[in-house]
């Protein structure tokens, strides 16, 4: 405590010189470093100390503390690093390039998981607060780290998967930062008509579906807004903004922002990053609003929410960065490079690497976050020739078929959707489904029967994507290759509340093009080897990783051959003088 008012005067402080004997003494010392750094953590945070100058101070920010092993640093130190990164920050718009690489490295390297997490939660603390003027930065930063450990995974197999780990949480970390910090402007587009969504659904969770009543102050009309409990309060604002817009075409410029109240309540900016679950939003709840001073913060605080500043520039934002054809394809190499990674075991049997599974998944799911390639989706969207197929579903890579059967799902979808809203009188429109059409003539339903009748995604010892793709792919051929009821009877039944032991079970039966394709000699042994596959018992210590597994395989494989079976006979007697027919069903039967 000697550098202190009570033990030397202030103008006494250590040189540059004495620092560097210090550290040369103490900072390389096992025993010695933490209470080393915690002394000189002290003296940064207390105005009470002056061991240290300006100059010294830059010194071991600049020159000493980047020497340090990212791979042994401890969390004194980088406690130390960051409180100098902060004062750092303090004086200069951004952080020297050496000291965020260190950092950077410090985050994928170091041994200690906890001081890992410390580093990551403080990179993306800093990013995200440089509202999107660096993402272009980080973006860069991610994907460089995450080409250079895929390089080293020859050499330094476990070092690299960790450091492939670390790289691909803070990404995915980052991204949901991002969509919660700017849920306002991204609904805001997506009302406009300019989403940024993704095309995959289903993975994750989804909350509970709320009606939500919402009726300005002083006025009778009202209206009901559809949200999800998952969704965030500053959705919920950027709807009833666009809504109150619709209203008043020439607001007022002496209208204040849109307040938002709910059971005598104030939803306040701050509430914008919180989900209405977590805020206890109920199914039909009231919400009054009006226009006027609310108690924000001033505007122009740093720390003002993304919904009560300027929308940010969409070439900044890191969802469109990351699909940059660059970026995007060195995401579809890194899955399948992770999926492709084996392990031996006993007996010298080479089995897929589980933690290698494990982290392609985690690419995936940061693909999830990313708006539907626009490539993609437009070579889609504007089919006019069989060649585009074998580029926009090739059975080459698993996880690229699969991102574009989910497009090809998304499509065929919506194009039923369509058709469900045309007037029921109409029975021409009724009876259109644009897209499916379209996808159908162009040869699309043929080109995805060849690659189920290929056996490319059966290949023996394949990794689960193979499995996943396969049962998407089943999944389609059940969508686009089966009619579907559409007369007053059927919907009419559709509606009853209650079924009675009177009421049939309505089998699609195959569409004339599916028919088509489905000959009795090929696509039986085809169908049955599946099944055959999908019935194998499985080792009872094997990790899963896939998403839906055998039982989807077996669930619309058998769609397709019942729908068969009701539509063309001969397929039930073909099917039950298969060799394998009694095995694989007394094992999916009595066995599983």
């Amino acid at each position: 405590h000697i550098y202190s008012p009570l033990g030397l005067p202030e103008y006494i402080r250590l040189s540059v010189e004495e620092l560097d004997t210090l550290w040369q003494c103490l900072a390389g010392d096992p025993e010695c470093s933490d209470e080393f750094f915690s002394w000189l953590l002290r003296q940064v945070k207390s105005k009470d100390q002056h061991a240290l100058r300006q100059e010294t101070l830059r010194h071991l920010y600049s020159k000493k503390l980047p020497t340090l092993p990212p791979e042994t640093i401890s969390m004194t130190a980088l406690d130390l690093y960051q409180q100098l990164c902060n004062m750092a920050r303090g004086s200069t718009a951004h952080l020297d390039t050496p000291n965020m690489d260190h950092l950077w490295k410090i985050a994928l390297r170091v041994n200690n998981t906890d001081v890992s997490m410390a580093a990551i939660q403080y990179l993306n603390i800093y990013y995200m607060g440089r509202q999107l003027e660096q993402e272009s930065e980080f973006v860069c930063q991610c994907m460089a780290n995450l080409t250079q450990a895929t390089q080293d995974l020859h050499t330094n197999e476990e070092a690299s998967l960790l450091c492939i780990q670390r790289a691909l949480l803070l990404l995915n970390t980052h991204l949901d930062t991002f969509k919660r910090r700017y849920a306002y402007h991204l609904r805001r587009w997506t009302i406009e008509g300019h989403s940024l969504g993704s095309h995959v659904i289903g993975e994750r969770e989804r909350g509970a579906q709320l009606r939500i009543v919402v009726q300005p102050a002083g006025v009778q009309d009202k209206v009901s807004i559809e949200l999800l409990t998952t969704d965030y309060v500053a959705e919920l604002r950027a709807e009833v903004t666009v809504w109150w817009e619709s209203l008043h075409s020439k607001p007022s410029v002496n209208d204040g922002p849109i307040r938002i109240i709910t059971q005598g309540q104030e939803l306040t900016t701050e509430f914008d990053e919180k989900t209405l679950g977590e805020i206890g939003f109920k199914d039909m709840q009231m919400v009054y609003i009006s226009v006027g001073a609310s108690r924000q913060k001033k505007r122009g605080d740093p720390n003002d929410t993304p919904s009560v500043l300027p929308p940010p520039p969409r070439e900044c934002l890191p969802t469109l960065l990351l699909l940059l054809p660059n970026y995007f394809e060195q995401l579809f190499k890194l899955m399948q490079t992770l999926s492709a990674m084996k392990t031996q075991v006993k007996g010298g049997h080479h089995i897929p690497h589980t933690k290698a599974q494990v982290l392609s998944r985690r690419v995936w799911d940061i693909l999830t976050l990313l708006p539907t390639s626009p490539t993609l989706l437009d070579g889609f969207q504007k089919l006019d020739c069989e060649s585009k197929l074998q580029h926009l579903l090739d059975p080459a890579s698993p996880q690229k078929l699969m991102y574009s059967l989910y497009i090809v799902e998304s499509l065929n979808r919506n194009s039923n959707l369509h058709k469900k809203t045309q007037v029921i009188g109409d029975e021409e429109n009724m009876n259109e489904s644009p897209w499916s059409e379209m996808f159908v003539q162009n040869g699309g339903l043929r080109h995805l029967f060849d690659i189920f009748m290929s056996g490319v995604l059966q290949v023996p010892g394949g990794s689960e994507w193979q499995q996943d793709c396969l049962a998407c792919l089943l999944k389609l051929l059940c969508q686009l290759g089966m009619t579907h009821t559409t007369d007053d009877s059927a919907t009419n039944k559709n509606k009853r509340k209650r079924c009675t032991k009177s009421d049939k079970m309505v089998i699609p039966k195959l569409s004339q093009p599916m028919v088509q394709l489905m000959n009795i000699e090929t696509v039986i042994p085809r169908l049955t080897s599946i099944l055959y596959e999908a019935s194998m018992p499985r080792d009872p210590n094997h990790y899963k990783t896939g998403f839906w597994g055998r039982a989807q395989v077996v669930q619309y494989a058998m769609a397709l051959i019942v729908s068969w079976a009701y539509t063309v006979s001969g397929v039930r007697e073909a099917l039950y003088t298969e060799e394998q027919f009694h095995t694989w069903l007394r094992r999916l039967v009595l066995e599983e």
